[in-house]
């Protein structure tokens, strides 16, 4: 298994929190259930910071590669 963490600085960006939480459940989650050799995907977020993000867990480096 290979993981990867990605995360996001929100300051600048006019998104809420609530907005990107919705387009989640609307578009996001969906995709990424196709998504070949990830097992599990983690949102992180934190209002206080304006960090967002993400940690993956695929089934070879390869894969999580394929995401950067």
């Amino acid at each position: 298994m290979h993981a990867l963490l990605v995360l996001w600085d929100l300051t600048d960006s006019p998104a809420t929190f609530e907005e990107l939480r919705d387009y989640l459940v609307e578009r996001s989650i969906a995709r990424f259930e196709q998504m070949p050799g990830l097992r599990q995907k983690t949102w992180i977020s934190s209002p206080e910071s304006r960090r967002w993000g993400a940690l993956y867990l695929f089934e070879t480096r390869d894969q999580a590669q394929a995401v950067i």
